[in-house]
């Protein structure tokens, strides 16, 4: 009888020592696929363009506060969102035309009222502090060249930023997700 009972908690002894090592390799395995799947997920889809209008924007995860000050002729710490030139169309006078069209919320994929301001950038990288100011549905002139946009929504605290490159003679539709 003893030598069943120690046989038995022997037996137990071993079983839970080898679930637990199971347990722990299982978890290592598990957590080190996720962090691969993560980290090369996150680095493929931050340049993807989602799809305007259509829901089919991904959420990312939240890298911490950035501090965006629309007003102010200076670089976020990390872009924050995404602005994209969607569409560059001819117009008829051959002028060359930003088009700020929609703001589209990260998380839920629907339509925000925005506005934006747009900072030159110099050759040598710099924003120059000649911005332009845009609200939704507008069209303005503006020279050729890069530039970068800080775009806020009206209603919530939402931002974009991030830098387009502006064709000459043709109205360049902007894009915004706000995130």
């Amino acid at each position: 009888m003893k030598k069943l009972v120690v046989v038995l908690g022997l037996t137990f002894g071993l079983v839970g020592c080898a679930s637990t090592q199971i347990e722990s390799a299982t978890r290592g395995a598990v957590s080190g696929i996720l962090d691969a799947t993560t980290s090369s997920s996150t680095t493929s889809t931050a340049k993807s363009v989602p799809t305007i209008g259509d829901t089919t924007i991904s959420t990312s995860a939240k890298q911490g506060r950035v501090d965006v000050k629309t007003h102010r002729a200076s670089r976020t710490s990390r872009d924050v969102g995404q602005v994209m030139v969607v569409e560059v169309v001819a117009n008829p006078q051959g002028l060359t035309k930003i088009a700020y069209r929609n703001s589209v919320h990260l998380d839920s994929g629907g339509n925000l009222k925005s506005h934006a301001r747009i900072y030159p950038v110099s050759p040598e990288g710099f924003l120059i502090d000649d911005d332009v100011f845009f609200q939704n549905g507008d069209k303005k002139i503006v020279n050729t060249g890069k530039y970068y946009v800080k775009a806020s929504a009206s209603d919530t605290k939402a931002y974009a930023t991030g830098e387009v490159d502006i064709t000459r003679g043709k109205t360049n539709i902007i894009d915004v997700v706000l995130e």
